[in-house]
């Protein structure tokens, strides 16, 4: 059931936004600033997606978000990019605006940022990248999923099976370890709602729509996956691609 307060929500989103704009015009804004311009979007397009059920809204905030954090990577030259951090990539992906998940998996670090975050969430994202926007070839998308299977040390992880079922094509493998992902992140909501540690902004919306799901179920797609028409928090509508323009300056128009 979607939340009483989305227009709120709506609101409160691009307030934050139109804030923190000028500041990412002049490119004075540090990649935490940057994350979180991104976010508003990504909670906004979700939040009129809720409320309207139409498709074009979500993908166009998805669309501004990615488009936003690779016109900020450019600038950067990537410095400071914590990968593991990079939601935004997974908006440009599921807004299916290839060029700005091509350019922020260009732009990207080719080493983890060890003081924030750990290896194996920075190697997940990783071979994504190199598995679908880069043309990794298959010996060093292998190493790279190797190190992976070293560092979870026996520890189960769906996103590395994910990984795995991309690199050795198998498709009923994607499927299981996605519902495994979707079980363990609604595990992670309900048990974050209940100690009142997730904000009902976040529950109602990023807890609501799985934007990294309807990612994932992107590139499966486009891996030759069949995939279900409707996954929890990832339902069909999301998923279908929209007549959205692909500006690479649409985040500068709220």
């Amino acid at each position: 059931m979607s939340s009483r307060f989305l227009p709120a929500f709506i609101n409160n989103a691009t307030y934050v936004i139109s804030d923190l704009l000028p500041a990412i015009i002049a490119e004075r804004a540090t990649f935490g600033e940057m994350l979180e311009f991104c976010q508003q979007y990504r909670r906004r397009g979700i939040a009129r997606f809720l409320q309207t059920a139409e498709t074009n809204l979500l993908q166009q905030d998805l669309q501004r978000s990615g488009s936003a954090f690779a016109a900020y990577l450019a600038r950067e030259g990537g410095a400071g990019n914590v990968v593991s951090k990079a939601a935004p990539f997974f908006d440009a992906v599921a807004s299916a605006d290839t060029q700005a998940a091509v350019r922020i998996s260009r732009l990207s670090a080719l080493t983890p940022s060890l003081d924030y975050e750990y290896e194996d969430d920075f190697l997940y994202i990783r071979i994504l990248m190199g598995r679908f926007f880069l043309g990794f070839d298959d010996v060093e998308l292998s190493a790279m999923l190797k190190r992976y299977e070293e560092l979870l040390d026996g520890s189960e992880d769906p996103k590395y099976t994910i990984c795995e079922s991309f690199l050795k094509a198998r498709p009923e493998q994607f499927g299981e370890a996605f519902e495994q992902l979707i079980t363990t992140r609604d595990e992670h909501y309900t048990a974050g709602v209940e100690a009142e540690e997730i904000i009902e902004e976040e529950w109602a919306t990023e807890g609501k729509i799985f934007v990294e799901g309807i990612a994932l179920v992107r590139l499966a797609v486009s891996a030759g996956f069949p995939v279900q028409k409707d996954y929890l928090f990832v339902p069909s509508l999301a998923v279908r691609a929209g007549s959205v323009g692909y500006a690479s300056d649409s985040w500068k128009a709220l």
